[in-house]
């Protein structure tokens, strides 16, 4: 039976069904009881949660949806805004943003006053950030999408009001941005940094050494994460920076030039780090296109194991061996790897 005879005979139900199906693929797996429709309000909604996990392009395309059959929506322009600011047209975004903010519609939500704030603030017009960002970190809740959202809006907050010179205001707001997120290497970053620029080096160390400490446990669980080697690696320029800053303050003091030593050699192995993971995606892609290639497994088991991935780079040798028993390169970084694992408490 064609489709269209099938909507002559139960029209309700078969448009139902087909309206639903047009939406399924927007929504990427949004459950909807029977029998409850899904409204534009929901779509945007959800356009909303796909922005904060960080998925634009199905945002995108359930914003270009709802602007179809409900283009009155005044929600969508906070939509708008945040997708203009993710493609890097943030005057754009700004009188979007700034026209829901200040509607009725607005209330409590605390994204577009967040993003208005950051447009200022990257554009060095730090008081206009301020209201905007007070409003943000009032209103943002304390966790979103594994992120401490309310403590890095509070960061930023703080920032700008160190550039205007309101140290002792930015040093508070920064502080409870740190006692938000006690366990986040990202806020002990920026935290240095507020302490570096007022020259309190005892108080930045502190900070940083704390964040080196997060994110090298972060690394433990996960050694392949970009976004968290990339912030090892801030860490330990901000710590080269700070020593550096020690030394010209106080040049006749030999124990600086030993923290200092200390330190430019961490900065040198977080940024081999970088350099290993772009070698690894390198020797990942070889795995990809011959998947058969004892060398190129050989390879990548070695760069899994120079970042910290021990058991993944045993693995690989394992399904390695099992094909190619007798691959002598294969054996042999297995035996140094075993070893190191021996040797280390």
């Amino acid at each position: 039976m064609q489709p269209m005879n099938l909507a002559r005979q139960c029209p309700t139900a078969t448009r139902a069904v087909i309206l639903l199906l047009l939406i399924s693929p927007l929504l990427h797996g949004q459950v909807t009881d029977p029998g409850q429709s899904v409204t534009p309000e929901d779509m945007v909604e959800d356009a909303i949660r796909k922005i904060d996990a960080g998925d634009f392009v199905t945002a995108q395309r359930i914003y270009e949806h709802v602007r179809r059959i409900k283009p009155d929506m005044f929600r969508l322009r906070l939509i708008e805004g945040l997708l203009l600011v993710e493609m890097g047209k943030p005057l754009e975004a700004l009188s979007r943003l700034e026209e829901f903010n200040r509607s009725k519609e607005a209330g409590n939500e605390w994204r577009g006053y967040a993003a208005v704030g950051r447009i200022y603030q990257s554009s060095r017009m730090n008081l206009q950030a301020v209201h905007p960002l007070e409003r943000a970190k009032d209103f943002a809740p304390l966790e979103l999408s594994g992120r401490p959202i309310k403590a890095e809006i509070a960061m930023d907050l703080a920032t700008v009001l160190n550039a205007l010179t309101r140290t002792k205001d930015a040093l508070k707001v920064a502080d409870e941005a740190a006692a938000m997120a006690p366990n986040d290497a990202g806020i002990q970053l920026k935290l240095g940094k507020l302490h570096l620029a007022g020259q309190d080096y005892s108080s930045a160390l502190r900070c940083v050494e704390r964040g080196i400490t997060i994110a090298k446990a972060q690394l433990r669980a996960d050694p392949f994460k970009g976004e968290e080697n990339l912030q090892f690696k801030q860490l330990q320029d901000l710590k080269l920076t700070i020593h550096q800053a020690q030394r010209a303050a106080n040049p006749d003091d030999p124990a600086i030039y030993v923290e200092l030593s200390k330190s430019m050699r961490d900065q040198a192995e977080s940024e081999r780090r970088i350099r290993l993971l772009a070698a690894r995606e390198y020797a990942l892609e070889a795995v990809n296109r011959d998947p058969r290639s004892g060398n190129a497994q050989v390879f990548l088991a070695m760069l899994e194991w120079e970042l910290g991935a021990a058991p993944d780079a045993l693995d690989r040798l394992k399904r390695l061996l099992e094909e190619d028993p007798n691959n002598a390169e294969a054996l042999q970084l297995r035996g140094q790897i075993q070893a190191s694992l021996n040797t280390n408490p």
